[in-house]
């Protein structure tokens, strides 16, 4: 479930960081700019919703938090943590050479160990390639959206490049100090317990469809030797 752990720590802090761009964004009080759908008025302003402000953009701070979060969380191994020490993940490992050879003699043993370690070398060359890879990919598909979203508010005229700037770093700041929290003994062993509690249910879930399974199996065998005995 550690999937899951990690979109419900990321919600909250992408609702955190909207949270306190909303403050700053009533607290600055910096109208938006004038588009081409907005009614000029005679002082030539633009009619503006009462509260609807643009300093800074919401938009441009939810892309950055989360491209910030996603650049550290894969070049720090924030990955790694997340599949291999919560209690639901499950971690495998190659046989060992003593495990390979049996009972065989010892020209067997070493054919096994040393197409154990051919194996091995393959194996761990191509998880290089891929972690190398998927780091790349995941890294410039996160600052090429952000980049994306953050100029869209500018091109539609929903914001100035001021106030799209001032969210970009807000998020920016924002994702970088969620990671650090992420990083703190104090909340792994929250999501640690989180991921527990998840499993835990999911256990119990699965046990009680499997015992309703076998019941129900267990009346159709007894339903069916009574009309047999008839």
């Amino acid at each position: 479930f550690y999937k899951d752990v990690l979109a419900a720590y990321l919600l909250v802090g992408s609702l955190s960081s909207i949270l306190v761009s909303a403050i700053v964004k009533k607290a600055v009080k910096h109208p938006r700019p004038p588009r081409y759908d907005d009614e000029i008025l005679r002082d030539g302003t633009s009619s503006l919703i009462e509260g609807e402000y643009g300093m800074p953009s919401n938009h441009a701070c939810f892309v950055w938090f989360g491209a910030a979060f996603f650049v550290l969380y894969v070049l720090r191994g924030g990955n790694v943590w997340m599949a291999t020490k919560l209690p639901s993940s499950s971690s495998s490992s190659l046989p060992s050479a003593s495990a390979c050879n049996g009972s065989s003699g010892e020209e067997s043993s070493n054919g096994h160990a040393a197409t154990l370690s051919s194996t091995t070398t393959s194996y761990t060359w191509t998880m290089s390639v891929w972690y190398h890879l998927h780091t790349t990919l995941i890294v410039v598909a996160s600052l090429l959206i952000a980049g994306g979203c953050a100029y869209s508010r500018v091109y539609l005229g929903y914001h100035t490049p001021v106030q799209v700037l001032a969210g970009s770093l807000l998020g920016m700041l924002s994702g970088i100090l969620w990671y650090t929290l992420f990083e703190t003994e104090v909340v792994r062993g929250l999501l640690i317990k989180l991921d527990g509690t998840l499993y835990e249910l999911e256990c119990g879930r699965r046990d009680q469809l499997i015992n309703s399974m076998m019941c129900l199996g267990d009346s159709n065998n007894d339903n069916g030797g009574g009309m047999k005995r008839d």
